[in-house]
């Protein structure tokens, strides 16, 4: 194979631009390096590679592939007085310039030792084979035990939701989609689907009703726009500015009730529990703001905070102010 930049055929080592995608994915299907070469000039080619290819999230990566790639590149350029120009991005891929008429050689040379790597690699790892790393992480950098937690405190509409946007990425037909193998954070929405007992049918269902609601709070009257004041003291006339707390929401100097922004620019949410006066230096106010958040109440323990239940008349956001907020003392 002497000429580097022959069109995409057959070839497993190396293609070139305009036939990235499909190589990209040969790759992945056989479970080899992604190793290609770049024109650069009339001189010079760069070479890059990707070795997530080979086991894509299926396992843990045991073997630091660059730092190998790396030593080879500068053993090579030093022999072969190429300038040592690089890109290595963490352990997984990178690129570098070799002379055009080596380049197709270099690129054998590349694929081969990724190879001999990827053997080693995968008998470290089958010597301690794990699912969890010590950050608690699975394979596809999912911290596991929080992610679960996370997922437990959404309301079924958002984990419908979620759980659909997940799988719309994962079916994304553009270059080097990583996540379309992103089946083990599937798996974490599917088990808690499952633990709700949210069937295919009633998925559907939790998704149309939820964004109908949506629709309807987009169709509200301004009066549950939030302008920046305390709305708790302003049941009793006054209007004292609310900025931000160590804890990012905005809370009233006077009442210290707080506010936290739900969705930016649509929804904010009256919290049960009031701050302790903690605020930032030089924290910002939220009078400057548009008025554009509709307010809510709180109905969930973590963000976002609420499933959107908007109030319907300033006389229901005072009852739940006085019912169901925490007493100012």
């Amino acid at each position: 194979m002497t000429n580097a930049f022959i069109k995409f055929v057959d070839l497993t080592k190396k293609t070139t631009t305009g036939c990235w995608d499909k190589h990209w994915d040969y790759c992945c299907e056989n479970k080899i390096p992604f190793v290609t070469i770049v024109k650069s000039g009339s001189k010079f080619g760069k070479i890059y590679y990707d070795v997530f290819t080979i086991a894509k999230y299926e396992r843990f990566i045991e073997i630091d592939y660059s730092s190998h790639v790396k030593a080879l590149h500068t053993l090579f350029g030093n022999y072969n007085k190429v300038p040592l120009k690089n890109t290595f991005s963490g352990d997984r891929r990178g690129d570098f310039f070799v002379f055009k008429n080596d380049a197709a050689q270099m690129a054998e040379y590349l694929f081969d030792f990724l190879m001999v790597l990827a053997k080693q690699d995968q008998e470290l790892f089958d010597l301690n084979p794990h699912t969890i790393d010590k950050e608690g992480c699975d394979s596809e950098g999912t911290p596991v035990a929080a992610f679960l937690e996370q997922l437990s405190v959404k309301s079924d509409y958002d984990l419908c939701s979620d759980y659909e946007m997940h799988l719309t990425r994962m079916s994304m037909s553009s270059p080097r989609n990583v996540n379309m193998y992103t089946f083990q954070k599937r798996k974490l929405f599917e088990n808690e689907l499952v633990s709700r007992k949210i069937t295919k049918e009633k998925f559907n269902q939790i998704l149309k009703s939820g964004q109908k609601r949506k629709s309807e709070i987009f169709n509200q009257s301004d009066d549950n726009l939030w302008d920046g004041y305390c709305p708790e003291c302003a049941l009793s006339g006054k209007k004292v500015r609310m900025k931000m707390n160590s804890q990012d929401f905005f809370e009233c100097e006077e009442s210290h009730l707080q506010i936290a922004k739900s969705v930016p620019n649509i929804i904010a949410t009256i919290l049960k529990i009031r701050g302790n006066g903690d605020f930032k230096i030089n924290p910002p106010y939220g009078d400057p703001f548009r008025p554009t958040f509709w307010l809510c109440r709180q109905t969930l323990k973590y963000p976002p905070f609420t499933d959107y239940d908007t109030f319907q008349t300033a006389e229901e956001r005072r009852r739940y102010i006085e019912n169901e907020v925490e007493i100012f003392k």
